[in-house]
Protein backbone atom coordinates (compact mmCIF):
# COMPACT_ATOMS: atom_id res chain seq x y z
CA UNK A 1 0.00 0.00 0.00
CA UNK A 2 3.20 2.42 1.05
CA UNK A 3 4.51 1.42 -2.60
CA UNK A 4 1.32 2.54 -4.22
CA UNK A 5 0.94 5.77 -2.48
CA UNK A 6 4.29 6.63 -3.13
CA UNK A 7 4.25 6.11 -6.67
CA UNK A 8 0.91 7.43 -7.27
CA UNK A 9 2.69 10.33 -5.50
CA UNK A 10 5.58 10.58 -7.56
CA UNK A 11 3.24 10.61 -10.76
CA UNK A 12 1.38 13.56 -9.27
CA UNK A 13 4.65 15.34 -8.93
CA UNK A 14 5.63 14.77 -12.35
CA UNK A 15 2.22 15.41 -14.37
CA UNK A 16 2.52 19.04 -12.11
CA UNK A 17 5.99 19.57 -13.16
CA UNK A 18 5.05 19.01 -16.68
CA UNK A 19 1.97 20.83 -16.43
CA UNK A 20 4.00 23.55 -15.08
CA UNK A 21 6.98 23.29 -17.63
CA UNK A 22 4.66 24.11 -20.65
CA UNK A 23 1.36 26.68 -21.07
CA UNK A 24 -1.12 27.54 -23.60
CA UNK A 25 -3.40 30.40 -23.55
CA UNK A 26 -6.46 31.27 -25.93
CA UNK A 27 -7.07 34.71 -25.92
CA UNK A 28 -9.04 37.23 -28.25
CA UNK A 29 -11.52 40.53 -28.82
CA UNK A 30 -14.58 41.24 -30.39
CA UNK A 31 -15.38 44.53 -31.54
CA UNK A 32 -18.86 44.81 -32.64
CA UNK A 33 -20.53 47.83 -33.33
CA UNK A 34 -22.18 50.44 -35.76
CA UNK A 35 -20.10 52.24 -38.25
CA UNK A 36 -21.28 55.20 -40.70
CA UNK A 37 -18.36 56.84 -43.13
CA UNK A 38 -18.50 59.53 -45.99
CA UNK A 39 -15.99 60.18 -48.59
CA UNK A 40 -16.30 63.38 -50.52
CA UNK A 41 -13.24 64.18 -53.56
CA UNK A 42 -13.74 67.31 -55.65
CA UNK A 43 -11.97 68.20 -58.61
CA UNK A 44 -12.53 71.85 -60.19
CA UNK A 45 -15.51 72.05 -58.68
CA UNK A 46 -17.29 68.72 -58.80
CA UNK A 47 -17.65 66.68 -55.98
CA UNK A 48 -17.90 62.84 -55.90
CA UNK A 49 -19.60 61.95 -52.52
CA UNK A 50 -19.42 57.83 -51.54
CA UNK A 51 -21.31 56.54 -48.48
CA UNK A 52 -21.67 53.90 -46.52
CA UNK A 53 -23.64 52.48 -43.29
CA UNK A 54 -24.14 49.22 -41.50
CA UNK A 55 -23.26 46.67 -38.72
CA UNK A 56 -19.61 45.91 -38.85
CA UNK A 57 -17.07 44.10 -36.87
CA UNK A 58 -13.41 45.70 -35.91
CA UNK A 59 -14.55 48.80 -36.68
CA UNK A 60 -12.30 50.47 -33.76
CA UNK A 61 -10.41 47.47 -32.57
CA UNK A 62 -9.56 44.41 -34.98
CA UNK A 63 -11.54 41.29 -33.49
CA UNK A 64 -9.11 38.43 -33.25
CA UNK A 65 -8.66 34.80 -31.88
CA UNK A 66 -5.07 33.81 -31.12
CA UNK A 67 -3.26 30.86 -28.81
CA UNK A 68 0.45 31.98 -27.49
CA UNK A 69 1.91 29.41 -25.35
CA UNK A 70 5.77 28.64 -23.83
CA UNK A 71 7.12 25.48 -22.31
CA UNK A 72 10.25 25.80 -20.05
CA UNK A 73 13.37 24.26 -21.77
CA UNK A 74 15.35 24.46 -18.28
CA UNK A 75 18.61 26.67 -18.22
CA UNK A 76 16.71 29.62 -18.24
CA UNK A 77 15.54 29.05 -21.57
CA UNK A 78 11.77 28.91 -23.21
CA UNK A 79 10.40 28.13 -26.50
CA UNK A 80 7.83 30.39 -27.08
CA UNK A 81 4.94 30.38 -30.25
CA UNK A 82 1.94 32.88 -31.56
CA UNK A 83 -0.87 32.12 -33.92
CA UNK A 84 -3.13 34.90 -34.58
CA UNK A 85 -6.12 35.43 -36.87
CA UNK A 86 -8.53 38.16 -37.74
CA UNK A 87 -12.56 37.54 -36.70
CA UNK A 88 -15.49 38.72 -37.94
CA UNK A 89 -14.49 40.18 -41.87
CA UNK A 90 -14.75 38.12 -45.35
CA UNK A 91 -12.20 37.88 -48.06
CA UNK A 92 -13.88 39.98 -50.24
CA UNK A 93 -12.86 43.04 -48.30
CA UNK A 94 -9.08 42.72 -48.22
CA UNK A 95 -6.34 41.63 -50.66
CA UNK A 96 -4.87 38.07 -51.02
CA UNK A 97 -1.49 37.23 -50.23
CA UNK A 98 0.16 34.04 -52.61
CA UNK A 99 2.25 31.65 -50.28
CA UNK A 100 3.03 28.97 -52.71
CA UNK A 101 0.04 28.65 -54.55
CA UNK A 102 -2.52 29.51 -51.69
CA UNK A 103 -4.18 32.77 -50.76
CA UNK A 104 -3.52 33.76 -47.58
CA UNK A 105 -6.17 36.85 -45.63
CA UNK A 106 -6.12 38.03 -42.36
CA UNK A 107 -8.97 35.94 -41.57
CA UNK A 108 -6.89 32.85 -43.23
CA UNK A 109 -5.51 30.65 -39.55
CA UNK A 110 -2.10 32.53 -38.60
CA UNK A 111 -3.09 35.49 -41.11
CA UNK A 112 -2.18 38.02 -38.30
CA UNK A 113 0.80 36.28 -36.57
CA UNK A 114 2.32 32.87 -36.89
CA UNK A 115 5.77 32.59 -35.57
CA UNK A 116 8.20 30.00 -33.34
CA UNK A 117 11.16 31.78 -31.29
CA UNK A 118 13.02 30.85 -27.99
CA UNK A 119 13.44 33.58 -25.62
CA UNK A 120 15.87 33.72 -22.02
CA UNK A 121 19.02 36.12 -20.80
CA UNK A 122 20.29 36.87 -23.91
CA UNK A 123 16.79 37.97 -24.62
CA UNK A 124 14.24 36.77 -27.70
CA UNK A 125 14.13 35.31 -31.23
CA UNK A 126 11.07 35.15 -33.20
CA UNK A 127 10.65 33.23 -36.42
CA UNK A 128 7.70 33.62 -38.95
CA UNK A 129 4.96 36.06 -39.76
CA UNK A 130 4.90 39.14 -37.12
CA UNK A 131 4.53 42.65 -37.04
CA UNK A 132 7.57 45.06 -37.70
CA UNK A 133 8.56 47.47 -34.90
CA UNK A 134 7.31 50.39 -36.39
CA UNK A 135 3.41 48.70 -37.42
CA UNK A 136 3.95 47.95 -32.89
CA UNK A 137 4.43 51.66 -32.67
CA UNK A 138 1.73 52.83 -34.72
CA UNK A 139 -0.60 51.49 -32.18
CA UNK A 140 1.20 51.68 -29.58
CA UNK A 141 1.86 55.28 -29.45
CA UNK A 142 -1.32 55.99 -30.47
CA UNK A 143 -4.26 58.07 -28.61
CA UNK A 144 -6.65 55.68 -29.69
CA UNK A 145 -4.88 52.17 -29.75
CA UNK A 146 -4.33 52.49 -33.08
CA UNK A 147 -7.84 52.73 -33.81
CA UNK A 148 -9.13 51.82 -37.17
CA UNK A 149 -11.61 54.59 -37.56
CA UNK A 150 -9.66 57.02 -39.89
CA UNK A 151 -8.55 60.13 -38.88
CA UNK A 152 -4.37 59.21 -38.05
CA UNK A 153 -2.01 59.96 -40.71
CA UNK A 154 0.08 56.91 -40.22
CA UNK A 155 -2.84 55.38 -40.91
CA UNK A 156 -4.57 56.73 -43.84
CA UNK A 157 -3.65 55.05 -47.00
CA UNK A 158 -5.88 53.60 -48.76
CA UNK A 159 -7.97 57.04 -49.39
CA UNK A 160 -6.22 58.86 -52.08
CA UNK A 161 -5.88 57.10 -55.57
CA UNK A 162 -2.45 58.75 -55.68
CA UNK A 163 -1.55 56.84 -52.67
CA UNK A 164 1.25 54.66 -53.97
CA UNK A 165 4.22 56.45 -52.44
CA UNK A 166 2.25 56.60 -48.87
CA UNK A 167 1.09 52.89 -49.14
CA UNK A 168 0.73 50.67 -45.58
CA UNK A 169 2.46 53.93 -44.16
CA UNK A 170 3.80 52.32 -41.24
CA UNK A 171 2.12 49.60 -40.75
CA UNK A 172 3.11 46.15 -42.33
CA UNK A 173 3.93 42.81 -40.76
CA UNK A 174 6.23 40.33 -42.45
CA UNK A 175 7.43 37.11 -42.68
CA UNK A 176 11.15 36.84 -41.26
CA UNK A 177 13.15 36.71 -37.62
CA UNK A 178 13.36 38.67 -35.36
CA UNK A 179 15.55 39.53 -31.95
CA UNK A 180 15.03 41.45 -29.22
CA UNK A 181 17.69 42.16 -26.34
CA UNK A 182 16.76 41.91 -22.36
CA UNK A 183 16.09 45.36 -20.90
CA UNK A 184 18.68 47.57 -20.03
CA UNK A 185 18.01 50.76 -17.33
CA UNK A 186 14.90 50.96 -19.43
CA UNK A 187 16.22 50.31 -22.50
CA UNK A 188 16.06 47.41 -25.25
CA UNK A 189 17.37 46.94 -28.70
CA UNK A 190 15.34 45.18 -31.53
CA UNK A 191 16.53 44.18 -35.13
CA UNK A 192 14.72 41.91 -37.92
CA UNK A 193 15.23 40.74 -41.03
CA UNK A 194 12.64 39.98 -43.40
CA UNK A 195 12.48 37.53 -46.27
CA UNK A 196 8.76 37.28 -47.63
CA UNK A 197 8.78 35.17 -50.65
CA UNK A 198 5.34 35.27 -51.84
CA UNK A 199 5.51 32.65 -54.84
CA UNK A 200 3.20 31.65 -56.98
CA UNK A 201 5.16 28.71 -58.16
CA UNK A 202 9.10 27.48 -58.00
CA UNK A 203 10.21 29.06 -60.88
CA UNK A 204 12.02 32.35 -61.45
CA UNK A 205 8.88 33.35 -63.74
CA UNK A 206 6.27 33.37 -60.90
CA UNK A 207 7.46 34.79 -57.41
CA UNK A 208 7.56 38.05 -55.76
CA UNK A 209 10.20 38.84 -53.10
CA UNK A 210 10.37 41.20 -50.10
CA UNK A 211 13.39 41.53 -48.63
CA UNK A 212 14.86 43.83 -45.94
CA UNK A 213 15.55 44.85 -42.64
CA UNK A 214 14.41 46.84 -39.43
CA UNK A 215 16.26 48.31 -36.45
CA UNK A 216 14.53 49.91 -33.51
CA UNK A 217 15.64 51.07 -29.81
CA UNK A 218 13.06 51.35 -27.04
CA UNK A 219 13.09 53.15 -23.53
CA UNK A 220 10.17 52.64 -21.14
CA UNK A 221 10.93 54.03 -17.45
CA UNK A 222 8.16 55.32 -15.21
CA UNK A 223 5.72 57.82 -16.73
CA UNK A 224 8.31 58.01 -20.06
CA UNK A 225 8.08 55.73 -22.91
CA UNK A 226 9.80 56.61 -26.23
CA UNK A 227 11.07 54.18 -29.27
CA UNK A 228 12.90 54.92 -32.81
CA UNK A 229 13.11 52.56 -35.64
CA UNK A 230 14.64 52.38 -38.92
CA UNK A 231 14.13 50.18 -42.08
CA UNK A 232 14.57 49.41 -45.13
CA UNK A 233 13.41 47.12 -47.80
CA UNK A 234 13.16 46.02 -51.53
CA UNK A 235 10.65 44.33 -53.44
CA UNK A 236 10.95 42.96 -56.66
CA UNK A 237 7.80 42.19 -58.69
CA UNK A 238 6.66 43.16 -62.07
CA UNK A 239 3.84 45.81 -61.67
CA UNK A 240 5.16 47.94 -59.11
CA UNK A 241 1.86 48.72 -56.90
CA UNK A 242 1.00 50.35 -53.20
CA UNK A 243 -0.11 46.60 -52.50
CA UNK A 244 3.12 45.28 -53.48
CA UNK A 245 5.23 47.68 -51.08
CA UNK A 246 3.33 47.58 -48.23
CA UNK A 247 1.79 43.93 -48.45
CA UNK A 248 -1.50 45.68 -47.61
CA UNK A 249 -3.04 41.94 -47.58
CA UNK A 250 -1.12 41.04 -44.58
CA UNK A 251 -3.41 44.49 -42.63
CA UNK A 252 -6.86 43.84 -44.59
CA UNK A 253 -6.42 47.06 -46.93
CA UNK A 254 -6.32 48.13 -50.42
CA UNK A 255 -8.08 47.04 -53.42
CA UNK A 256 -5.31 46.53 -55.44
CA UNK A 257 -3.33 43.72 -56.28
CA UNK A 258 -0.06 43.30 -57.97
CA UNK A 259 0.94 40.40 -56.33
CA UNK A 260 -0.44 37.58 -58.65
CA UNK A 261 1.50 38.90 -62.05
CA UNK A 262 3.61 36.16 -63.50
CA UNK A 263 6.70 37.39 -63.92
CA UNK A 264 10.75 36.96 -63.11
CA UNK A 265 11.97 38.61 -59.85
CA UNK A 266 14.57 40.96 -61.75
CA UNK A 267 11.29 42.60 -63.98
CA UNK A 268 10.92 45.44 -61.27
CA UNK A 269 12.44 46.89 -58.18
CA UNK A 270 10.95 48.85 -55.57
CA UNK A 271 12.87 50.17 -52.54
CA UNK A 272 11.33 51.37 -49.16
CA UNK A 273 13.03 53.41 -46.44
CA UNK A 274 10.43 54.21 -42.87
CA UNK A 275 11.78 56.08 -40.07
CA UNK A 276 9.64 56.65 -37.00
CA UNK A 277 10.10 58.71 -33.33
CA UNK A 278 8.13 57.92 -31.27
CA UNK A 279 6.83 59.18 -27.29
CA UNK A 280 4.33 58.86 -24.67
CA UNK A 281 4.41 60.56 -20.90
CA UNK A 282 1.75 59.45 -18.75
CA UNK A 283 1.02 62.60 -16.32
CA UNK A 284 -1.53 60.74 -14.28
CA UNK A 285 -4.59 62.51 -14.78
CA UNK A 286 -3.61 62.29 -18.62
CA UNK A 287 -1.61 60.59 -21.13
CA UNK A 288 0.19 62.59 -23.97
CA UNK A 289 1.14 60.53 -26.89
CA UNK A 290 3.14 61.90 -30.31
CA UNK A 291 4.84 60.02 -33.52
CA UNK A 292 6.37 60.92 -36.42
CA UNK A 293 6.87 58.73 -39.13
CA UNK A 294 8.83 59.66 -42.47
CA UNK A 295 8.87 56.99 -45.46
CA UNK A 296 11.16 57.37 -49.02
CA UNK A 297 10.07 55.58 -51.54
CA UNK A 298 12.22 54.58 -55.24
CA UNK A 299 10.91 53.03 -57.99
CA UNK A 300 14.07 51.48 -59.39
CA UNK A 301 12.58 50.55 -62.53
CA UNK A 302 9.77 53.07 -64.20
CA UNK A 303 9.97 55.74 -61.60
CA UNK A 304 7.01 57.71 -61.16
CA UNK A 305 5.58 60.97 -59.58
CA UNK A 306 3.51 59.16 -57.39
CA UNK A 307 5.91 56.48 -56.61
CA UNK A 308 9.14 58.40 -55.83
CA UNK A 309 8.69 60.80 -53.19
CA UNK A 310 8.83 61.14 -49.56
CA UNK A 311 6.08 61.23 -47.44
CA UNK A 312 6.18 62.31 -43.89
CA UNK A 313 3.43 62.48 -40.45
CA UNK A 314 3.32 63.53 -36.89
CA UNK A 315 0.43 62.89 -34.62
CA UNK A 316 0.01 64.23 -31.26
CA UNK A 317 -2.86 63.02 -28.98
CA UNK A 318 -4.11 62.55 -25.34
CA UNK A 319 -6.26 59.71 -23.21
CA UNK A 320 -7.74 61.41 -20.54
CA UNK A 321 -9.50 58.89 -17.93
CA UNK A 322 -12.37 60.05 -15.82
CA UNK A 323 -13.82 57.20 -13.97
CA UNK A 324 -14.74 54.48 -15.60
CA UNK A 325 -14.59 56.67 -19.15
CA UNK A 326 -11.36 57.59 -21.30
CA UNK A 327 -11.61 60.71 -23.31
CA UNK A 328 -9.48 60.40 -26.32
CA UNK A 329 -8.24 63.18 -28.86
CA UNK A 330 -6.01 63.39 -31.49
CA UNK A 331 -4.62 65.77 -34.20
CA UNK A 332 -2.22 64.60 -37.18
CA UNK A 333 -0.91 66.17 -40.07
CA UNK A 334 1.01 64.89 -43.05
CA UNK A 335 2.53 65.64 -46.76
CA UNK A 336 3.89 63.78 -49.80
CA UNK A 337 6.12 65.09 -51.85
CA UNK A 338 7.08 64.04 -55.62
CA UNK A 339 10.61 63.85 -56.18
CA UNK A 340 11.31 65.60 -59.44
CA UNK A 341 7.55 66.24 -59.77
CA UNK A 342 5.13 68.98 -58.64
CA UNK A 343 3.41 66.53 -57.58
CA UNK A 344 2.37 67.52 -53.33
CA UNK A 345 -0.27 66.40 -51.01
CA UNK A 346 -1.45 67.90 -47.75
CA UNK A 347 -2.88 65.84 -44.98
CA UNK A 348 -4.71 66.29 -42.28
CA UNK A 349 -6.88 64.68 -39.80
CA UNK A 350 -8.17 64.32 -36.11
CA UNK A 351 -9.87 61.99 -33.82
CA UNK A 352 -12.42 61.98 -30.89
CA UNK A 353 -13.86 59.52 -28.80
CA UNK A 354 -14.46 58.01 -25.20
CA UNK A 355 -14.61 54.43 -24.07
CA UNK A 356 -16.76 53.56 -21.28
CA UNK A 357 -15.36 50.31 -18.74
CA UNK A 358 -18.32 48.28 -18.05
CA UNK A 359 -15.45 45.69 -16.86
CA UNK A 360 -12.02 44.69 -16.77
CA UNK A 361 -12.43 42.89 -20.26
CA UNK A 362 -15.54 44.55 -21.56
CA UNK A 363 -16.19 48.18 -22.83
CA UNK A 364 -18.34 50.57 -25.08
CA UNK A 365 -16.83 52.80 -27.05
CA UNK A 366 -17.93 56.00 -29.62
CA UNK A 367 -15.35 57.54 -31.96
CA UNK A 368 -15.26 60.14 -34.83
CA UNK A 369 -12.70 60.65 -37.18
CA UNK A 370 -11.99 63.00 -40.09
CA UNK A 371 -9.37 63.45 -42.81
CA UNK A 372 -8.32 65.92 -45.44
CA UNK A 373 -5.97 65.86 -48.45
CA UNK A 374 -5.41 68.80 -50.00
CA UNK A 375 -4.15 67.04 -53.66
CA UNK A 376 -3.84 70.75 -55.16
CA UNK A 377 -5.66 73.79 -55.47
CA UNK A 378 -8.70 72.83 -57.04
CA UNK A 379 -8.63 69.44 -55.89
CA UNK A 380 -9.93 67.82 -52.54
CA UNK A 381 -10.40 64.64 -50.80
CA UNK A 382 -12.62 64.57 -47.51
CA UNK A 383 -13.37 61.47 -45.17
CA UNK A 384 -15.37 60.91 -42.04
CA UNK A 385 -16.30 58.27 -40.22
CA UNK A 386 -18.51 58.02 -36.61
CA UNK A 387 -18.11 54.33 -34.82
CA UNK A 388 -20.26 53.24 -31.80
CA UNK A 389 -19.83 49.59 -30.84
CA UNK A 390 -18.98 46.93 -27.81
CA UNK A 391 -15.74 45.17 -27.15
CA UNK A 392 -14.86 42.14 -25.22
CA UNK A 393 -11.46 40.69 -24.23
CA UNK A 394 -11.35 37.23 -23.15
Amino acid sequence: MKKLLIATAALAMVAGTAQAQSTVTVYGKIDSGYSDRKAQSESSGTVTTAKGASIVFSAHETSRFGLRGSEDLGGGLKANFQIETQLGDDTSNSTGALQGSNTVYDETLGGRAMWAGVSGGFGEVRIGLQNAFSKDYVAGFSASGGSNVIGDATMAAGRAKEKTARAGLLDSRYVGASFASPSFSGFKVKAMIVNDKQDQNKDAAGSLDLTGQEFALEFNQGPIAAAASYGTYTVNSATITDANMAFKSRIGQGTTGGINTVTADTTGEYKQKMTTLNASYDLGMAKAFYKYGKVETNNQTSPTATSNGEAVSNVMGVRVPVGKTTFIASYAMGDYTAIGSSTSYDDTGYQLGLEYALSKRTKAYAIYGATETDKSATAKEKDTQMAVGLIHNF
